[in-house]
C-alpha cells in the first residue's frame, strides 16, 4: 500500500491494538476493533459511539532526501467519540470528563508506545512524531426529548452522556 493511502491503514491499526480502545468498545481482538473505526470519514450509518473517525488534512508531503529516496511527513485528525458507560453516567461533568480523559490518554500513549514499530511482515506503523489536541474535549448535548402525547411521565434520556475529542496525529518516515 501506497505511503499516501496507506496512512489511514496504519493509523487505524495502532488505535485498533489499543487495549484500552479494545476494552472501550467491548472488542476482543485488533481485527474486531477496526469495526469501530472509520476512514477517511463516518458516514450517518457510522453514528454507533464509540467510535473513532481518522481524517484527511492538507498536511502531506514527500521531499526529495538523495538520489531515489524520499522522506515523508504528513497528519491525520484523528477524533474520539465515548459513550460515557452506564456505572459513569450518573456521574457529574468533572466525573465523566476524568473517565473520558483517562480512556483517551492511555489510547494515545499506546498508540506512542508503538509508533514505527513493525506490524507483519514488511508493514510498519506510523512512525508518529506528534500528537496535538485540537479540539475538545466537549460532551456532545444530549438529544431533546418530546413530552408524551397523552398524560404520564416525560420519558427518560434515550442515551448515555457522550464525549470526543480531536487530536492531529503527525508522521513522518
Amino acid at each position: 500500500m501506497g505511503a499516501f493511502i496507506g496512512q489511514y491503514a496504519s493509523l487505524a491499526a495502532m488505535v485498533a491494538n489499543s487495549a484500552t480502545f479494545r476494552d472501550v468498545t467491548g472488542a476482543s481482538t485488533a481485527a474486531a476493533a477496526l469495526a469501530f473505526i472509520h476512514y477517511p470519514s463516518a458516514q450517518e450509518e457510522d453514528a454507533t459511539w464509540p467510535r473513532a473517525i481518522i481524517t484527511p488534512t492538507n498536511r502531506y508531503n514527500s521531499s526529495r532526501a538523495g538520489v531515489g529516496t524520499y522522506k515523508r511527513r504528513g497528519s491525520l485528525l484523528l477524533t474520539l467519540e465515548f459513550e460515557i458507560p452506564e456505572e459513569a453516567a450518573a456521574d457529574t461533568e468533572t466525573e465523566q470528563l476524568t473517565w473520558f480523559a483517562t480512556k483517551v490518554d492511555s489510547i494515545l500513549a499506546e498508540i506512542e508506545a508503538v509508533a514505527g514499530q513493525g506490524i507483519s511482515g514488511s508493514a510498519t506503523f506510523l512512525n508518529v512524531v506528534e500528537i496535538d489536541l485540537l479540539e475538545g474535549p466537549w460532551q456532545e448535548p444530549m438529544e431533546e426529548i418530546s413530552p408524551p402525547d397523552v398524560g404520564g411521565a416525560m420519558p427518560e434520556t434515550t442515551r448515555r452522556p457522550q464525549w470526543w475529542a480531536v487530536f492531529t496525529i503527525t508522521w513522518q518516515g
